[in-house]
């Protein structure tokens, strides 16, 4: 029974991590699309559906290991090395860590 419900929970971590991703393209288009003049329809309808989904989805996964919703479907590696270039980025501030220069 414990294998069958942790196996249902691992899903359930990437399904939530699916969602999160629907919605980070469904914003990226909908960002895209009005740079170019392009009306995305229902983005915003979409993107809280998808949220919605993502935090039921997640719920299983992170009350079983103790975690935050949103940051228990993060990998820990993915979250240092983003930690890491905004550490970076943050103590650069001379001209040469521009993205233009």
């Amino acid at each position: 029974m414990r294998r069958g419900l942790d196996f249902l929970y691992l899903g359930q971590r990437r399904a939530g991590r699916a969602l999160l991703a629907g919605i980070f393209l469904v914003m990226l288009a909908q960002a895209l699309g009005r740079e170019v003049g392009v009306l995305v329809r229902g983005a915003d309808d979409l993107s809280a559906w998808l949220t919605a989904a993502a935090a039921f989805f997640a719920l299983g996964h992170t009350f079983r290991h103790g975690e935050l919703v949103r940051m228990g479907l993060v990998d820990r590696k993915a979250a240092a090395a983003g930690a890491l270039v905004v550490r970076a980025r943050s103590r650069c501030r001379s001209p040469r860590c521009s993205p233009a220069g």
